[in-house]
C-alpha cells in the first residue's frame, strides 16, 4: 500500500510533486472525494487513471484558475464560466464543447485525448483544496479522476492499492460524493450527474444576477430592478416573473437600508408606468454573498461605487455606476411626483444603453 504523508507539510508536497514528474500517480484531497492523479503526458499513467474512470467519476484535466480555463476550453459556455467563477474551486466537472477554436487539448497525447474528451467535450475540474495550486511546479499538463467511495486518506489508500505511489492526507472530504458532471450545450449547461452540487445550486450559479445597489433601497435601486425587469422581459418576450426561466436574476440593495420596508408610495406609482410592480418590495441590506454572486453591479451614484470599491472581495465583479457617464441618479426621497418621474427617466435611459450588454451576458 502507498505511504500516506499528511497536508499541510512541504515534505508532503514536494513529495507529491516528485511522483507525479516521475510519471507516477498520487491520491490527493478535495472538497468531493480523494482524486487520483498524474500526468496526461504519460501514456502509462493515463492508462492506470483509465481504471478508475466510471460515468459519473470522470477524469477531468486540472485548471487552477481562469487562464488555465480560457487556454483548455475557449469557447467554454457563458453559463459554465459563470458558474466557475461564483462557485470557485468546487464539485463540478464541466463536459465543455470544444468548439472551432483550438484549445491546449490538441497537444495532449492521443491516448490522454481519448480518456478526456468524449463526444466532442472535453472534461475540466478545479478542486477545491490547497494542494492543488502547488501543482503547478510539474510543468505538465494533470488528470483528476474522482476515486467513487474515497472519503478520507485510509479509504483512498484501500481503493487505489498500488496504483498511487502516495496518498496525501488532507482530512475527511467534506462533501463525501463524486463532483456534479455539468454538460455544456451552446451558452446553456445541464447537470447530467448530481454530486456534490445541486441542482438547483447550478441553476442559481448559471443565471445572470443583476444588482443594484443605493443607500436606504426604497427608491431608487427597486426603481432600477423594477425597470430593468421589465426592460429584459419585454426582449425576451417574457413576463418579468419568467425571467428566471431565461436565466436571469435581478436584485437591488441598499448600503444602510432597514429590513423589511416597502418602497416609497412615489416609487410605486412611478413604477407603474413603466409597467414594474413594486408593490411587494420589501428593502434589503446589501450583503457581501450577494454582491459576490453578481455578475454586474450598478451603483446609483459615486459615492456608492466607492464604498463598494472598499469592500471588494476576490473574485468579485467590479462595480460600476449605473450611468454611462459616471452622472449620479438624483435621490428624490422626500420630493415631489415630478422629482420621481425625473428620476426613473433618468434610470430608464441608462438602463436601455446596458441592454444589449445584459442580452448578452
Amino acid at each position: 500500500m502507498a505511504a500516506i504523508h499528511s497536508f499541510p507539510d512541504d515534505d508532503t508536497i514536494q513529495a507529491a510533486l516528485r511522483h507525479l514528474r516521475n510519471g507516477e500517480c498520487v491520491a490527493l484531497p478535495s472538497e468531493s472525494t480523494y482524486e487520483l492523479v498524474g500526468s496526461a503526458m504519460s501514456d502509462r499513467v493515463v492508462e492506470t487513471l483509465a481504471r478508475f474512470a466510471t460515468s459519473t467519476a470522470l477524469p477531468a484535466i486540472l485548471v487552477t484558475d481562469d487562464a488555465d480555463l480560457a487556454g483548455w476550453v475557449p469557447g467554454l459556455g457563458v453559463e459554465v464560466r459563470r458558474a466557475f467563477r461564483k462557485l470557485g474551486p468546487g464539485p463540478i466537472t464541466s463536459q465543455a464543447e470544444m468548439g472551432l477554436v483550438e484549445s491546449a487539448s490538441s497537444r495532449l497525447p492521443m491516448a490522454a485525448q481519448d480518456l478526456l474528451i468524449r463526444d466532442g467535450r472535453l472534461a475540466i475540474r478545479r478542486p477545491d483544496h490547497a494542494i492543488y495550486p502547488e501543482l503547478r511546479a510539474v510543468g505538465e499538463p494533470l488528470i483528476a479522476v474522482p476515486i467513487d467511495g474515497a472519503v478520507d486518506a485510509a479509504s483512498a489508500a484501500r481503493i487505489v492499492g498500488e496504483s498511487a505511489a502516495a496518498i496525501v492526507d488532507g482530512g475527511e472530504a467534506p462533501i463525501g460524493r463524486t463532483p456534479s458532471v455539468v454538460q455544456t450545450n451552446g451558452r446553456r449547461c445541464q447537470l447530467t450527474h448530481v454530486g456534490g452540487l445541486l441542482r438547483e445550486e447550478l441553476d442559481e450559479l448559471s443565471r445572470c444576477r443583476i444588482v443594484f445597489i443605493c443607500t436606504g433601497n426604497t427608491c431608487r435601486s427597486p426603481l432600477a430592478k423594477g425597470i430593468c425587469e421589465r426592460m429584459l422581459a419585454d426582449r425576451l418576450g417574457c413576463e418579468p416573473a419568467q425571467l428566471a426561466e431565461h436565466g436571469y436574476s435581478v436584485h437591488s440593495a441598499g448600503l444602510a437600508a432597514s429590513s423589511g420596508m416597502p418602497a416609497s408610495l412615489e416609487a410605486v406609482v412611478v413604477a407603474q408606468e413603466y409597467r414594474a410592480d413594486l408593490s411587494t418590495h420589501q428593502s434589503a441590506m446589501a450583503t457581501i454573498e450577494l454582491l459576490l454572486w453578481a455578475d454586474f453591479i450598478f451603483a446609483m451614484t459615486a459615492g456608492h461605487w466607492h464604498m463598494l470599491q472598499s469592500i471588494l472581495a476576490d473574485a468579485m465583479t467590479l462595480p460600476r455606476m449605473l450611468s454611462p457617464r459616471h452622472e449620479d441618479i438624483a435621490d428624490p426621497i422626500g420630493g415631489s411626483p415630478v422629482d420621481y418621474r425625473t428620476c426613473a427617466q433618468q434610470i430608464a435611459a441608462c438602463l436601455a444603453e446596458h441592454l444589449n450588454e445584459l442580452i448578452e451576458a
